[in-house]
């Protein structure tokens, strides 16, 4: 007979303070009277776009020192905009002048898959404000856990690694089972963690045995996408459990964790919405930040 746990709710009501330090911060940028923009790009084929919409409110009217920033949205439809227009597109918005951020909305559509290494380095390096260009990924990748300030962060691996600091939730030298391996979410966040010393057990739709093996770790992270998959048979007593899933049905926002289930058994689970997804579109205002700081404007 276990004893039960007293499960705490993680949110990201925290990271409200967060943001309005961070927008004290830009108020010393200097763009010399002239106002810039951030642009996020997503596509009519997406089962949803409330992510992009959502960042774009976050990029929204951001005061500077003599102006402001603000977000545009481009819509995407790729049955009619071909590869190579779409890259003469991004090519195009990261050699105008009013441009200091570009995102792109994952995954991309499939007849763009082929060419994401070409398409992400027609973005520029010191407007990426989700790692999405190579040599930014490489360079998050390369550096190790006492670095990760100097270096652009894709947003979902930091975001989980915020909420993870603040709840105090141990991740050193820890088990870390992640369920999903999509090179931005899954592997990054897998990365991210390997920087501690964790031992990072990655595992996909072709796992074998997915539930009992999943029961080693101390943290469960989930970004599949698929709504309720993890319930108390994929944890051990006491682990935490991060859900990175976004999914909606019926105009309802879900994520992957059935937290109802997980109750007094998990130490913590994190909730959708208002849970990683928010801490995203911070993490990424902090790559903007960081982007002008490399580029000498602050």
């Amino acid at each position: 007979m276990t004893n039960k746990i007293e499960t705490k709710i993680l949110n990201a009501d925290f990271i409200k303070n967060y943001k309005q330090e961070l927008l004290k911060k830009f108020e010393k940028v200097n763009f010399n009277y002239e106002d810039k923009y951030v642009y996020i790009i997503y596509f009519t084929t997406s089962k949803n776009n409330y992510f992009s919409k959502n960042q774009q409110r976050i990029f929204h009217n951001i005061k500077t020192k003599n102006s402001l920033i603000n977000s545009k949205l481009i819509e995407i439809n790729p049955n009619i905009i071909k590869v190579k227009d779409f890259i003469e597109l991004i090519s195009k918005i990261s050699n105008e002048k009013d441009t200091i951020g570009i995102n792109i909305e994952l995954p991309l559509p499939p007849s763009y898959k082929e060419y994401q290494v070409e398409i992400f380095l027609k973005i520029n390096r010191y407007q990426d404000i989700d790692c999405l260009n190579p040599i930014n990924y490489y360079e998050f990748l390369s550096k190790d856990s006492n670095n990760l300030d100097e270096v652009i962060i894709p947003s979902v691996a930091n975001a989980v690694k915020i909420m993870l600091d603040y709840y105090n939730i141990d991740y050193i030298k820890k088990d870390i089972v992640i369920l999903g391996n999509s090179l931005y979410t899954g592997f990054s966040i897998g990365a991210m963690f390997l920087k501690f010393g964790s031992s990072i057990y990655l595992f996909n739709k072709y796992t074998k045995d997915i539930k009992n093996k999943s029961q080693i770790g101390d943290i469960l992270i989930s970004s599949t996408g698929v709504i309720n998959l993890v319930n108390k048979d994929y944890i051990k007593n006491g682990a935490y459990v991060i859900d990175v899933g976004f999914e909606v049905y019926d105009n309802k926002i879900y994520g992957d964790v059935n937290l109802n289930d997980l109750i007094n058994k998990a130490q913590g689970v994190s909730i959708v919405p208002n849970g990683i997804g928010r801490i995203c579109n911070y993490a990424a205002l902090l790559n903007l930040y960081k982007n002008l700081l490399r580029a000498n404007v602050i």
